[in-house]
């Protein structure tokens, strides 16, 4: 790796470490992007000889590397730079050494549905139902696409992205929607590796049941973890009681990543507390889901219980179909909701939020909605908590 220097006519600039060197580009740092599956996440600057180009994100192994990590870290390349889809974090290439490699992936500027739904909730807000439904028809897309897959060889790959998180959904600043990630999926793609004892293989908190209970995982479960994000959208309130965990989660990736393998203080990951959690998933019943959409629009009843069907024999059999029964749902509904609608509202939630926190405690909030109340695709809809 080489920093360039300027021509002595140039003004000097401001420098940057550099993480990679490709020849005729140079990839400078400029934050850490936290966490991802098997690695760091760092947004990066490119620099030519000329002058700066775009931003791209790297993705590079901790620096306590286990053999699993390396080998999943290329596996997620091979796989990765199969899917090609607008709802879906394209990966751009694998870089670096054979001894320190580098996953080049593509750089969204926006916020993770995670951090609004974070924001929101401490601000005592709340997202449309319009939003819900138009983020999570997308995150349907991108997940059909990759279910459907097929190898060069024409054979389906089977893919099953196992970490399906509002903290895994990016919301662009253009109102793109896109899944990232599939550091943790099962393919059947040649030459992968076993993951069957991988510590590191998703979020336990947006799992199926089907995990719970240990059975080979498809498509379907992906759509029920994308279930559990709706009904929270909508309601403010996990399925299974699990919001605390996924935070639990979130924090031990990051702790493990620093080389800190015990994790204390992390209470809901305690074997006890897990226990509960499957437990909880192998009992869910059909009554529990129709208890907890109780107060969803009708029209809008049916979709969540079928998505979130404890057995997925009775689930919607692929993304496309539920993508489809949320959007008749909003034009039945008379929202028209897309990406200019979608960027209004975040911004305008954000603004919202960010004046309640700044006020003295105590001061009274606007109410619970404000920020998306009369804007297209959120009027007449029926706001949830977020959280």
């Amino acid at each position: 790796m080489s920093i360039r220097t300027t021509p002595e006519t140039t003004p000097p600039r401001e420098t940057h470490p550099v993480v990679f060197d490709a020849g005729m580009v140079s990839y400078e740092l400029v934050r850490s992007l936290g966490q991802g599956h098997h690695g760091e996440l760092l947004l990066t600057r490119q620099r030519y000889h000329d002058g700066a180009g775009g931003y791209t994100v790297l993705k590079r192994l901790n620096r306590v590397v286990r053999q699993e990590d390396y080998q999943r870290l290329v596996e997620e390349a091979r796989l990765g730079g199969q899917l090609r889809h607008p709802n879906i974090v394209s990966v751009e290439l694998l870089g670096g050494t054979p001894d320190a490699p580098l996953l080049l992936v593509e750089y969204v500027e926006g916020r993770p549905l995670g951090d609004l739904m974070r924001l929101a909730v401490r601000a005592g807000r709340s997202v449309s139902e319009a939003l819900a439904c138009h983020v999570t028809s997308e995150v349907a897309d991108g997940l059909h696409y990759a279910h459907a897959l097929l190898d060069e060889k024409g054979r389906h790959l089977g893919i099953v992205h196992r970490d399906v998180t509002p903290q895994g959904i990016l919301l662009g600043r253009h109102g793109e929607v896109k899944l990232m990630d599939f550091g943790a999926a099962w393919s059947r793609l040649e030459g992968r590796i076993s993951t069957e004892g991988d510590s590191d293989l998703g979020n336990l908190a947006y799992s199926s049941p089907e995990r719970a209970m240990l059975d080979q995982l498809d498509g379907r479960s992906d759509l029920f973890s994308l279930g559990l994000i709706l009904l929270q959208l909508l309601t403010g309130e996990h399925l299974l009681h699990a919001a605390a965990r996924h935070e639990a989660e979130l924090l031990s990736r990051q702790l493990r990543a620093r080389g800190d393998g015990r994790v204390p203080g992390l209470e809901e990951l305690s074997a006890s507390r897990t226990g509960e959690l499957m437990k909880r998933m192998r009992q869910l019943s059909s009554q529990h889901v129709q208890a907890a959409t109780r107060s969803l629009p009708e029209g809008l009843r049916p979709i969540v219980h079928r998505a979130l069907a404890p057995r997925r024999e009775d689930r919607y059999a692929t993304g496309a179909e539920l993508a489809q029964a949320l959007r008749d749902h909003l034009w039945n509904s008379g929202l028209r909701y897309g990406r200019a609608e979608l960027v209004a509202e975040v911004s305008a939630l954000t603004q919202a939020a960010l004046e309640d926190l700044e006020q003295p405690a105590g001061t009274p909030k606007r109410g619970r909605g404000a920020a998306s109340r009369g804007r297209r695709g959120g009027s007449g809809s029926r706001p949830g908590k977020a959280s």
